[in-house]
């Protein structure tokens, strides 16, 4: 169960306001409540005194939850990928997303930047940006291989590459320009957001060109993973 920290002093009519509002939400979504009073505290006075009333919710169980809803995200794009295109594109495409969210989580952990659920929300946010570019070379890639029987799997995946190239470009471009103005004009708020963002969608754009393709490569992706070979029936008359 979350836990909800409400800090205030007695006489603020605000505090009541607001007690009156977590209660009215708790009645609905339960969660333990614990009150302190900041007047009793000269340290917490210092921190909380001008800003009181304020709510510090416990995002121990909204982690986890969200570690869980990744985790199934990751399972719904294997299957998904796995069924749209064959198991080889699959298995790419999950190490790519994986890649993704490993790289963008592990600069921001040396870096010593604040991980919290703002920006675990834009590594979900980076998730999609980077199945939705993985599967547009994908998408290419099946295309060629249907189209250019004769070329080997190298051939066709570093065309396929090549003529997703601009769009991958292009997309990530534009992008990160509406990301560096929330950096410098969204204010504090949003900035582990825009941030996780801007990594993940730089990260994203190099691992479906670099990384899912290379997979697709290493595990031996070749034309009848998606052209049905032809069954010709004998002529059984004498």
């Amino acid at each position: 169960m979350a836990l909800v920290t409400l800090y205030g002093k007695p006489g603020c009519h605000l505090c009541e306001d607001a007690r009156e509002i977590v209660e009215r939400v708790r009645s609905k979504h339960p969660f333990e409540l614990r009150e302190v009073d900041v007047s009793l505290d000269p340290v917490l006075h210092r921190e909380y005194g001008e800003r009181i009333p304020v709510l510090e919710v416990d995002g121990e169980e909204l982690f986890e939850n969200a570690g869980l809803a990744l985790l199934f995200a990751l399972i719904m794009i294997f299957i998904y990928v796995m069924v749209r295109f064959r198991w080889k594109l699959a298995v790419g495409a999950i190490v790519a997303t994986i890649h993704d969210v490993l790289v963008t989580t592990g600069i921001f952990a040396l870096a010593g930047w604040p991980f919290d659920l703002t920006v675990l929300g834009s590594i979900l946010a980076v998730l999609g940006y980077s199945i939705n570019d993985t599967i547009v070379v994908y998408d290419r890639i099946r295309d060629n291989f249907r189209l250019m029987r004769r070329g080997t799997p190298e051939v066709i995946v570093n065309a396929s590459v090549n003529q997703t190239l601009a769009r991958t470009l292009v997309t990530g471009v534009t992008t990160l320009l509406v990301l560096f103005a929330m950096i410098f004009l969204a204010g504090e708020t949003l900035w582990g957001f825009s941030v996780a963002l801007v990594i993940g969608i730089v990260v994203g754009t190099y691992s479906s060109i670099y990384v899912a393709s290379s997979m697709a490569l290493a595990l031996k992706v070749e034309v009848s993973d998606f052209v049905e070979a032809k069954k010709v029936h004998a002529d059984e008359l004498p």
